[in-house]
């Protein structure tokens, strides 16, 4: 993905899911249905966690590890072989040279998310009545709707993930969850988001 002649945070890799001109928007939602996504299961939550830590790293004084995860994202993004996930990134990479980031960390994660929907079997399954999917992209728009202090939505949000939550056996992610009840959802998202992802390489 990241060519020899351009340094890994100069700008874009991919245009992904460009409408060329002469093409209808039936096509085009046409090929966006067809998207495709390669990762394995493992390889979709070591890509989210990568990302994670990634958002929390200082790169002035982390450098060296700054530039393996950028340099691991992009491999993974490489083999998913998706034009969604291949224009997240390129979005996601633009801020990063611009030192604007904010929430695209987020937003990719959820591309991520939505790229791996393609896959039919065993995605992000604790068991067959469970999958994990649901509970990040909730955790995910919950913090997006506590910031824009959208009441319905959050309070939809937060009833559903209180629900998915008290599925799991991690008492670190129930722990962390009761953090943000306690600050009314408007304090740190990556620990719940980490405990979550971890907790289930735990169990597999």
């Amino acid at each position: 993905m990241i060519g020899p002649s351009t340094s890994f945070l100069s700008g874009s890799t991919a245009t992904g899911g460009a409408i060329l001109l002469g093409t209808s928007e039936e096509d085009a939602k046409e090929e966006s249905k067809e998207d495709t996504y390669s990762l394995t299961e493992r390889q979709t939550y070591d890509l989210l966690l990568t990302v994670l830590k990634l958002k929390l790293l200082n790169k002035e004084e982390r450098k060296l590890q700054y530039a393996e995860k950028i340099a691991k994202i992009d491999d993974l993004v490489e083999k998913a072989e998706s034009d969604n996930l291949d224009a997240g990134w390129s979005a996601l990479t633009t801020c990063l040279a611009a030192d604007s980031c904010t929430d695209e960390f987020y937003v990719f994660m959820k591309t991520v998310l939505e790229a791996a929907k393609t896959k039919k079997a065993g995605f992000f399954s604790w068991n067959k009545e469970v999958s994990l999917e649901p509970l990040l992209t909730n955790v995910l728009e919950l913090q997006q709707a506590a910031e824009n202090n959208n009441i319905i939505l959050r309070s939809k949000l937060v009833t559903d993930t209180n629900t998915l939550v008290n599925t799991l056996s991690s008492l670190e992610a129930k722990e962390e969850w009761e953090k943000l009840v306690e600050c009314d959802f408007i304090c740190d998202y990556d620990p719940l988001l980490i405990a979550i992802i971890e907790s289930y390489f735990e169990k597999r």
